[in-house]
């Protein structure tokens, strides 16, 4: 009985525990919502932020720390200036506020027992370690805890970071062959994390010289230093090479293995090759977390260096994914599952077989959430799920708890895979905080909220806007957010009436959004919200404007490199609405003050200048105003030269050697076909072509190559557009030598100077020698002798282009030949034979018989002469000169014509017109003109004159024109006067020609006006020299009268003031004058004069 007593109090106790938490929820909520009704009257722009404070609700983290979190341990008398306190982060927010607790390893943690190095915040759960040790390491979890629950943080594991020594540090001396690869082993020292090693150059006294960063030396994961190849600078003077290793977390580095490389030379002439050989791959099988980083490497040493290239089987390497250390190391920054696979690395240097070397990464990843739940508050007796999916690889196993407890299901708590389903929920048994973990061997992720049982009338916390403005056919929303417990029903009306159409719809958290906005939906409507606790409503108007349009939309452009690219665009809008018309490039707008080279002019055009490969794109038109935007878009294809092809392989055989190249862009214009260029060691500034234009499609191709050399080879691409930069130089290919296979170009003979024969011939670069020991053979013989023997010299200067030959008779035909030879013979090909000559000398003769047949013209007579004997001219006749000049002409400007060696009678048209001429004849070889012939007279008559040598005029008003000109360069007799002609211009048609009356017939006269012309009409006007003979040639100008509304005051002319006495012995004054060519010339003119002190009178018009 004593035990049913007691179970009995408990129980009561149980009920009154119950009763009086119910109580005191039931007191919570009223102070809270009087507390409501009173922010709600005084300050309504804070109701939803109070009303969230000022719930009763569970903890929830805000603050935890990371998975892992590594701190430093000094030891030694430096210990208390060294120390790094840190802090494990733990805060959260609930209400009441919450109370911490720590665990460590799984118990109950006390940071008191630690001698204050461990405190905790005030107020919140972090913990201070102000003097870590090593006993601090171990997995730390927090946890907040209230009346409502218990919300627990990620668990972090605290690590001591430590970087020991190295197990040596003594010097030692390894040698290397010159030219081979090398490796120096480096044993770094243990630590956590994992030291990261790099190499210095240190100097016997301990001071750093300078890192290492070259393409030919690598470091490996393992610290091992990697040379391609050592040359004799690797040989350092005074200093060592040493690994070094410092932590990523520790201020503090160690130095060890410090190695004195000695490069022993090759014994060899010239760079001694080696095939790639491997110093450092990545394993078969690598594993990978997604979203770490990864290091993929292929470091192979060789003469010349080995290039490496990477490839994905079944696949291409994605964006993102770089070649590091020249190369040599593919870098993942961040892994995803489309990396797994096969990656293979080649390395080739033209020296023996490809290496290949294929590494498989395996992706998996830690944890992660697809869809975890949020903190959740619930109406009494509503049902509630959350949902913890997670994937990760190998697929994660799900956990739930409740308090940081293993949850316990039942009839109304159900776990149904990755669901968690409450059923009428209660607020004393629901109201918790849950957990839910996935975990597999790679880690976990975790995820702490509350579940919050409320019970609340409704409230609206984000009522209509009092005004809300849409466009035709937009969708529009108009706010109504609500707060209850349970969640309040919330309907619309429209002018006091119902919803009812297709088009409206309530959205669960009570907003109404209208669909296809038309101008009947314009209004007042009202937001009503019901619960089992009470109503409440809110009001707001709904404005209806006009669509915004694009009137004329942008064009798709096709520019070449460096033009200018213009696109068009305009809209209208809503007339209480402001426009706004912007532009977008590939969905980014576009700011034109950062690129000056953009301009959006006033009419909103968009115009790109001096455009480029890189401004091809979408460029799209955005015409917007605060309601709505629509849009209109173009495509811009900027098309430049190609990219710079990229050769991977090149195959050397005896003479030829197959180049394949991959193209690597376009740039928008199609590529049409390919140069193969290649540089030999003779020259190695100087690119040849190989072959030109190969087609497109070809992609692989063999070229010839040349004897004893080493040759390089690189690949330009060429479109429409140009030829791109050459490819980087790849390849090196070296030929066996031979004989020569051809003999010197260009081979002439000719005598340069009395008595000598000149042999020339183009040089043969060394690329043509073939082998050591060129040398020239030059062979020559008289070819008017029979049977004379060939004579001949060796030359060894290559560079040498000529040989001369002394005593030589005059003007004789010789027989010559001149080949090329080197040690291992003379050309394969016999060196063809060429006729050459002695030297000439000065004709004997003179042309004799010189004379005029007839005088033709004022410019032109018929001449004629006894020919000369071929004998007599001492070298290859050339022909005969005629030269002439008139009397009183500088004998310097003498005029000259040229005739055929087989012509002894030319119509010479040179002499010039109205003059007495003087003419002679010579006869001429390739390097001598004989004696003068005989002089004889031409006299010329008077000729037509050629055209004036200036012609211009001036605008006089709106029907005249000034005309001013200069007499001809060649009048060809006496100028007699000059015609003048016009005809008016209409586009490409011409009026009828009139001629200006009167004639001028006084030669001194040069500038006269040209009147009775139409207003703003175009105007040819032609100018004629006359003498007696006829008119000349023309020369015309085309001028414009102006308008009749173009009359102004005219500017004051130029004009000179000349005595002039006449014959009968009386004074006259002359007055000249010149319209203002360079202002406002007038159209008539008038002149004044007076007596010294008397005023103006006599008045002249002209």
């Amino acid at each position: 009985m004593e035990n049913d007593d007691n179970n009995n109090n408990n129980d009561d106790k149980n009920i009154n525990n119950q009763r009086g938490r119910k109580r005191r929820r039931k007191s919570d909520i009223m102070m809270m919502k009087n507390l409501m009704a009173i922010i709600i009257m005084i300050w309504p722009a804070t109701i939803l932020i109070v009303k969230v404070d000022a719930l009763q609700s569970p903890p929830t983290m805000i603050k935890q720390p990371p998975h892992e979190k590594l701190f430093e341990v000094f030891q030694g008398s430096d210990a208390e200036q060294a120390e790094r306190p840190f802090v494990l982060e733990c805060e959260a927010k609930g209400n009441p506020e919450p109370t911490y607790s720590w665990k460590k390893n799984g118990i109950e943690f006390s940071y008191v027992a630690y001698d204050k190095r461990i405190t905790q915040q005030p107020r919140r759960g972090s913990l201070v370690f102000t003097k870590p040790q090593a006993i601090d390491e171990g997995l730390y979890q927090c946890f907040a805890e209230n009346k409502h629950g218990r919300s627990v943080s990620n668990a972090v594991y605290l690590k001591k970071a430590e970087l020991n020594s190295f197990s040596s540090n003594e010097i030692s001396v390894v040698h290397a062959t010159e030219g081979e690869p090398y490796t120096i082993p480096c044993h770094p020292p243990t630590g956590y994390p994992k030291p990261q090693v790099f190499w210095i150059i240190q100097s016997d006294s301990g001071a750093l010289i300078n890192g290492i960063n070259s393409s030919r030396l690598s470091v490996d994961p393992e610290g091992n230093l990697h040379f391609s190849n050592v040359t004799q600078k690797d040989t350092l003077t005074d200093a060592v090479y040493a690994c070094s290793a410092t932590s990523t977390f520790k201020t503090t580095y160690r130095i060890g293995r410090r190695t004195r490389l000695v490069v022993e030379p090759s014994g060899t002439t010239g760079q001694t090759s080696y095939p790639p050989t491997r110093q450092y791959v990545s394993p078969p099988n690598v594993p990978a977390l997604k979203g770490k980083r990864l290091d993929l490497y292929c470091v192979f040493g060789g003469t010349p260096i080995p290039e490496v290239t990477w490839y994905k089987r079944n696949g291409r390497i994605r964006e993102g994914v770089t070649k590091t250390n020249y190369g040599k190391t593919l870098t993942f920054p961040k892994v995803e599952f489309n990396d797994e696979g096969i990656y293979e690395c080649t390395a080739s240097n033209g020296v023996g077989s490809i290496q290949t070397h294929a590494m498989e990464v395996v992706v998996k990843s830690i944890p992660y959430w697809i869809e975890a739940p949020n903190n959740t508050n619930a109406a009494d007796t509503e049902t509630v799920t959350f949902r913890c999916v997670a994937a990760g690889v190998p697929e994660p196993k799900l956990q739930w708890f409740k308090n940081g407890e293993q949850l316990v299901p039942n009839d109304r708590v159900r776990v149904n895979g990755n669901e968690l389903t409450i059923t009428n929920v209660q607020e004393i048994l629901d109201t918790a905080v849950y957990q839910c973990n996935a975990s597999n061997v790679n880690g976990y992720a975790f995820r702490d909220f509350y579940l919050n049982v409320l019970k609340l009338p409704p409230e609206i916390v984000d009522p209509p806007e009092k005004e809300t403005r849409a466009v035709v056919t937009s969708n529009v929303i108009l706010k109504c957010r609500v707060f209850g417990a349970p969640k309040p029903e919330v309907k619309w009306e429209k002018d006091d009436t119902s919803l009812n159409g297709a088009n409206y719809e309530v959205l669960d958290n009570g907003d109404l959004r209208i669909h296809d906005v038309r101008v009947t939906d314009q209004g007042k409507y009202k937001c009503i919200a019901t619960n089992k606790f009470g109503t409440r409503f809110a009001s707001g108007e709904l404005k209806v404007k006009g669509k915004t349009k694009i009137i004329h939309a942008p064009e798709n452009y096709e520019v070449a490199a460096k033009k200018t690219a213009v696109f068009r665009c305009s809209a209208e809008a809503d007339p209480s609405l402001d426009l706004k018309i912007s532009w977008a490039f590939n969905e980014r707008p576009i700011d034109t003050a950062h690129d000056p080279r953009i301009v959006q002019s006033t009419d909103n055009s968009l115009t790109i200048t001096t455009t480029k490969e890189l401004d091809s794109g979408v460029y799209t038109c955005i015409a917007s105003t605060e309601l709505d935007s629509v849009n209109a878009s173009a495509t811009l294809t900027v098309q430049d030269v190609p990219n710079s092809p990229k050769i991977i392989s090149v195959e050397c055989d005896d003479l030829t050697a197959m180049v394949e190249w991959i193209p690597t862009g376009d740039n928008r214009a199609p590529v049409l076909s390919y140069d193969i260029q290649y540089n030999t060691s003779f020259h190695p500034d100087n690119w040849l072509n190989a072959f030109t234009n190969v087609p497109a499609p070809d992609t692989k191709f063999k070229v010839a190559m040349s004897p004893w050399a080493n040759f390089t080879f690189r690949v330009i691409a060429k479109n429409k557009i140009g030829p791109s930069e050459p490819s980087i130089p790849y390849g090196f290919c070296s030929t066996k030598e031979d004989v020569p296979y051809k003999n010197p170009d260009n081979v002439i003979g000719r005598g340069e100077q009395p008595g000598t024969l000149v042999i020339r011939w183009t040089p043969m670069t060394p690329i043509d020698h073939n082998s050591e020991g060129f040398y020239y053979k030059v062979s020559w013989k008289r070819h008017d002798i029979e049977n004379d023997s060939w004579q001949s010299r060796t030359i060894t200067d290559w560079k040498q282009n000529h040989l001369t030959i002394e005593n030589q008779p005059i003007f004789k035909p010789y027989r010559i030949k001149v080949e090329a030879h080197n040690r291992r013979g003379a050309a394969h090909t016999a060196a063809g034979e060429v006729i050459g000559w002695s030297s000439e000398a000065k004709p004997l003769r003179s042309p004799e018989n010189f004379r005029v047949i007839e005088v033709r013209d004022h410019k032109s007579a018929l001449m004629a002469w006894d020919p000369v004997t071929s004998d007599s001219v001492r070298g290859h006749f050339q022909g005969y000169k005629i030269q002439t000049y008139a009397v009183g002409e500088d004998v310097k400007l003498m005029r000259e014509v040229k005739i055929p060696p087989n012509v002894s009678r030319s119509l010479v048209q040179i002499f010039k017109p109205n003059s007495r001429n003087i003419a002679r004849i010579y006869v001429y070889n390739s390097m001598y003109m004989s004696d003068p012939s005989n002089e004889i007279v031409i006299n010329t008559p008077e000729g037509v004159p050629g055209p004036v040598s200036s012609f211009e005029g001036i605008s006089m008003g709106s029907n005249a024109i000034y005309l001013y000109w200069s007499p001809p360069d060649e009048p060809n007799g006496k100028i007699t006067g000059y015609r003048i002609f016009y005809e008016s211009v209409d586009g490409t048609e011409l009026g009828p020609k009139q001629e200006r009356f009167p004639q001028i017939d006084d030669p001194k006269i040069t500038g006269v006006k040209l009147g009775n012309l139409l207003p703003g009409t175009k105007y040819r006007i032609t100018i004629h020299a006359a003498t007696k003979v006829g008119m000349g040639e023309p020369f015309f100008i085309e001028l414009e009268t102006k308008g009749e509304d173009a009359a102004a005051q005219p500017d004051r002319p130029v004009f000179d003031i000349d005595h002039v006495r006449a014959n009968d012995g009386t004074d006259h004054v002359k007055i000249t004058w010149y319209p203002n060519s360079s202002k406002i010339p007038g159209n008539n003119f008038y002149v004044q004069y007076r007596l010294k002190g008397n005023v103006f009178g006599n008045i002249y018009l002209f």
